[in-house]
């Protein structure tokens, strides 16, 4: 019998609060806020069991203990959205063989919950119209049925698209498993389809199997907060820098299989927080905001409300730094946005060569994917900022602390902020 450790904030806080006052390494320091958040107590940093919850209170803890302020009553901006969670029972079986979620397979993240026994499987090709008309034709006698659908080794982006566009809507009549050479790979849905939708990779299925079914699913509407701490600069003028992370991650699929998330992005909050430890005491000009932001994985989402509803002037954000992606660095770092602020890049790598931080410095131009893009397009100046080399497991269930190098931990802090002295001074 499995016994679950419960996770304690407390005895995190009062065992970090310890090993500070003996002055950590950026690198350690890093390796404890990965490994805090990467863990299981916090359940993939998602919407079930409140992990996105505990993540926010945990790096409030860590704002205050770094001596940084509140920008308003408290280091809280509070907005909700809608998400599709997986809380309960998961279960697929093929016969008796019980599948291994995030091993052998996953749900959709829009996927129905419900639960079926010994159904047997209607193999169909979305693109034969017959397959289609004859499945519409049977539509309100077919039982017991699971749909069986291989996904096509070459389809385009559009081609993909309209392909799953179509799989969504038999699913709205009939459970789907989808056949699939691709990696598992998860992700976070705002709404869902009326039955359950399973993706197997790597095992052999067969229309004279029989399929077992249970799927625990909610769509429900969540409280998720922005984490902001203020750096208070010597400008009168209030002028701001910003650096950002988003902590969330896909959180947990069904009571047994949860996303660590420690590259994404656990280790973009470390770095984050790390560099606020750097600047500290180090007076500047402009004041700098530190902002963890929720809801990343959903679309943006905590970076949308923040410029949306800014509680500072967005004409008053003179950079954007957001770390995203920071667990490695073996390789180098892609800069994003680059191409677009030319000025600030060459000074970077101009930094770079004399501190020889990391090998490679690549230049990349605008991209929506990541929490950097809502200010890039209300025209404040940003740079997204990921590294390279390393593991390469992302949103799966191998993106743990304990296989995330960190290579570059340290020398990444020092040319950051020394990135941010120049900003401060330009």
């Amino acid at each position: 019998m499995k016994t679950k450790i419960k996770f304690n904030h407390s005895s995190f806080f009062v065992l970090y609060l310890f090993f500070f006052s003996i002055s950590i390494s950026a690198q350690d320091y890093q390796r404890y806020i990965v490994d805090t958040l990467a863990s299981s107590g916090m359940d993939g940093r998602g919407y079930v069991n409140d992990g996105s919850g505990k993540a926010a209170a945990f790096i409030a803890q860590q704002f205050d203990s770094l001596g940084l302020s509140v920008l308003k009553e408290n280091y809280y901006q509070e907005f909700n959205f809608y998400v599709n969670t997986f809380p309960g029972k998961l279960e697929l079986k093929i016969n008796e063989r019980v599948l291994t979620p995030g091993v052998n397979y996953l749900v959709d993240p829009m996927s129905g919950g419900g639960k079926g026994k010994d159904f047997t499987l209607k193999t169909i090709n979305v693109f034969k119209r017959k397959d289609l008309q004859k499945l519409n034709d049977e539509l309100y006698t077919l039982s017991e049925v699971v749909l069986l659908i291989e996904m096509p080794d070459t389809l385009g982006r559009k081609g993909r698209a309209m392909f799953m566009q179509t799989v969504h809507l038999l699913c709205e009549q009939w459970p789907v498993i989808l056949l699939s050479d691709e990696k598992l790979t998860w992700g976070v849905a705002q709404n869902a389809l009326g039955n359950p939708l399973f993706i197997i990779n790597g095992v052999s299925v067969s229309k004279r199997d029989n399929i077992s079914f249970h799927v625990e699913q909610k769509l429900e509407k969540v409280q998720e907060k922005n984490v902001i701490a203020l750096k208070k600069g010597n400008n009168r003028s209030e002028r701001y820098l910003i650096v950002s992370a988003h902590y969330d991650h896909l959180g947990r699929m069904g009571n047994e299989t949860y996303f660590p998330g420690a590259n994404d992005n656990a280790s973009g909050v470390a770095e984050m927080l790390s560099i606020a430890n750097s600047l500290k005491n180090v007076e500047t000009d402009h004041s700098i905001l530190f902002i963890a932001f929720a809801g990343e994985e959903a679309g943006l989402k905590g970076s949308e409300y923040f410029v949306g509803h800014p509680l500072i002037p967005l004409d008053s954000i003179d950079f954007v730094l957001n770390l995203d992606l920071s667990g490695t660095g073996g390789e180098g770092i892609t800069v994003v946005n680059a191409t677009v602020y030319q000025k600030e890049f060459n000074e970077l790598v101009q930094l770079n060569d004399s501190i020889k931080a990391v090998v490679d410095i690549k230049k990349r131009g605008p991209t929506s994917n990541s929490d950097h893009y809502p200010f890039y397009k209300k025209g404040v100046p940003s740079f997204f900022i990921y590294t390279r080399g390393g593991i390469k497991a992302y949103h799966d269930i191998y993106d743990k602390a304990e296989t995330l190098p960190l290579t570059k931990a340290e020398d990444l802090v020092e040319l950051y902020t020394e990135f941010l002295l120049y900003l401060d001074k330009k």
